[in-house]
């Protein structure tokens, strides 16, 4: 009896640690280019280098909702980085639920977006986004921030 408590709580452990490691819940975003790229959705280390490219995908949206603030850090890294994304960046209140196959992402718009067209319904869409790669100590992440978005 003995062996299987220790047997569980070392299994509990071990799930836990890995969750913990593991658990930037990243997603595989597919690009309309081919690639494709693990993101997230927020950044809260000490970040050492920071890159913004444009990308594009395609997926279907699903909806519309509140979207969380970008972290401290991330947001003083854009300002020195890129005064403009920074200042539209600080701002963003919108999040749109997306889907690519089986992945569901939900991804910060620009709230210079006009949301109309997206609250009914689902639809295949071509979102145009920042990705924004970020660099602290030991680890890289990749956030999507989407600057337009198009009913296909």
């Amino acid at each position: 009896m003995r062996n299987i408590s220790i047997s569980v709580c070392v299994f509990c452990g071990l799930f836990l640690f890995q969750t913990l490691v593991y658990g930037q819940n990243e997603q595989l975003l597919k690009f309309t280019n081919g690639e494709d790229q693990a993101v997230t959705d927020n950044f809260y280390d000490d970040i050492t280098l920071l890159n913004i490219t444009e990308r594009e995908f395609e997926a279907t949206s699903i909806s519309v909702g509140k979207a969380n603030p970008l972290g401290d850090k991330l947001l003083s890294k854009l300002k020195s980085k890129n005064r403009e994304i920074y200042d539209q960046a600080q701002k963003i209140t919108t999040s749109f639920e997306l889907s690519q196959g089986n992945n569901k992402f939900y991804i910060r718009g620009f709230n210079s977006i006009n949301l109309a067209p997206f609250r009914n319904g689902e639809f295949k869409v071509k979102c145009g986004i920042y990705l924004i790669e970020v660099r602290s100590k030991g680890n890289i992440s990749w956030i999507p921030i989407i600057i337009a978005i198009r009913k296909l």
